[in-house]
This record gives C-alpha cells, sequence and structure tokens, in this order.
C-alpha cells in the first residue's frame, strides 16, 4: 500500500470516528405509572432536560434524528404514551391532562427532574401546553412543532364545508386500520382540546410556534396557519414562525429550525 493510499485510509478512519463519537446513546430507562411499565428513552446530558411529546398515535421514534441532534448538549428524553409502542395500556381516559400527569409521574419514576423544556409535535403540543399549564414552575420552555391549533375544525367547517367533509373523510379511513392506543387516544380528542382551551394562562415562560403551510390539506392550510398565528398573538411571550410550503412533520423535515426555536427558548429574557 502506498504511503497516499495508508494517509487517506487513516483519515477516513478519522472522519467515521468522530461521527461515531457524535452519536449519542441512547439509554432505555426504568420508567413506570402506577405499576405500568413506560418506554422511555434519553440520550445527551446537561440541564434543563428536553422532553418529547409525539402526535396522535406516534411512538419515540418518531423523534430518533432530532433526539440525536439535541443530545449533543442536552439531556434528551422521548417516550411512548400509555397504550403505543412499547408502553402498557392505561385504564384511564387518555386525555391531554391525563397524558401529562402520567409523563410527570414517568419522568419521576426514571430519576429525571425538572427544569424541562417541552417540544410536542401536532397532537403533542396540545399534551405538553396542558403539562406547562398544570406544572409551570417545572417548565423553562415550550417549542410547538406544528400543534394541533385551537377552532380549526370549527372554522374549516363552517368556511370551507365540503373541502373539510373530504379532509374528514380521508382522516375517517386512515383510522380504519389504527392499533387500539390510538383509537382510544382519538376517543379522548374533544376533551384534550377542551383542556388545551382551558390550560391557556396557567403557564406564561417562553413559547416558540411553529408553523407548517401544509399543502397537503386540500386548501385548508392557511385557515390552519392563521389559527396558529392568533393563538400566538393572543399572549407576548409567544412566537409565532410560518414555513411556507413546509409539511407537518417539521420534526423531521426541518431539524434545523427546531433546534435554533430550542435556542431561542433558552435565551428569552
Amino acid at each position: 500500500m502506498s504511503t497516499r493510499a495508508a494517509v487517506a485510509l487513516l483519515i477516513t478512519a478519522l472522519i467515521l470516528g468522530g461521527r461515531a463519537c457524535q452519536a449519542q446513546a441512547l439509554d432505555t430507562l426504568a420508567a413506570r405509572v402506577g405499576g405500568r411499565r413506560i418506554h422511555m428513552v434519553a440520550a445527551g446530558g446537561g440541564s434543563p432536560t428536553i422532553v418529547l411529546e409525539a402526535g396522535c398515535g406516534s411512538t419515540s421514534r418518531t423523534w430518533r434524528a432530532l433526539q440525536q441532534d439535541l443530545a449533543a448538549s442536552h439531556r434528551v428524553v422521548a417516550y411512548d404514551r400509555a397504550g403505543l409502542g412499547a408502553s402498557e395500556a392505561s385504564p384511564r381516559p387518555l386525555t391531554s391532562r391525563v397524558f401529562a400527569e402520567e409523563l410527570r409521574e414517568a419522568l419521576r419514576s426514571a430519576g429525571l427532574s425538572p427544569p424541562f423544556l417541552l417540544i410536542g409535535h401536532s397532537a403533542g403540543g396540545l399534551h405538553a401546553r396542558v403539562f406547562a399549564s398544570m406544572y409551570p414552575q417545572e417548565v423553562v420552555g415550550l417549542v410547538l412543532v406544528d400543534p394541533t391549533p385551537d377552532g380549526f375544525e370549527e372554522r374549516a367547517r363552517r368556511e370551507m364545508p365540503s373541502v373539510f367533509a373530504h379532509f374528514d373523510s380521508l382522516e375517517r379511513a386512515d383510522a380504519v386500520g389504527a392499533s387500539a392506543g390510538e383509537r382510544r387516544e382519538d376517543a379522548g380528542w374533544a376533551e384534550s382540546l377542551n383542556e388545551a382551551r382551558r390550560s391557556d394562562g396557567g403557564y406564561s415562560g417562553p413559547v416558540i410556534l411553529l408553523s407548517a403551510s401544509r399543502p397537503e390539506l386540500f386548501g385548508l392550510g392557511p385557515i390552519w396557519t392563521d389559527q396558529h398565528r392568533r393563538w400566538a398573538a393572543a399572549e407576548p411571550t409567544r412566537e409565532y414562525v410560518l414555513f411556507p410550503e413546509a409539511g407537518h412533520n417539521l420534526h423531521q423535515e426541518r431539524r434545523e429550525a427546531v433546534l435554533a426555536a430550542v435556542r431561542r427558548v433558552l435565551t428569552a429574557p
């Protein structure tokens, strides 16, 4: 082997080794709620602990890439809600308030202490809002990643009834093959929306709402983003950021935007 080839191999090995070192190991935590196992994984270190709340029916796996990014500077926790993924089912009605209570108990059982920064995607944004309202002294910030907007369904049904009916029929068709856990979350959906609305005012810390224009919503995207904008404008501590032409999964498609939002929340006055 020539000297040049040997040097090239050495450089390649160093680069690959550096990348391997950057990847954070995922630890499975011994989290339990009411004696039930809750699947919870953590990576990285540093305060505050970042807690990731997935959308309806989604598990901790939806966060895998972003969790690795965030773990370079923070302790980052993702989990499966009761009845999803590797977590055992709960006998309780599955609404945002129950999710908040069970998340707090799971964090405590796993030895994770506040302060927490919560990142919630889609329906997980509702659950994160309720958690922050119930335990404001434990939360230093919220990043809401294209969360379900207050009043979206009511306004879409009123202003664009035929379009909403088509969208709603597709949503119902998707639910046919849903797991038992997903169906139970869906059964508590209306109450989760009400709990999130009632929770406003309980938390006054910094919030950044990342909003996707969602071309896949058959023309309902402007209502989706406008409801986001209205909610964010209601309080001076809330920031609204719009991503034109972006889809719903901003936490996967625009990870840098989420990382930037975390940095801004942590440096908010």
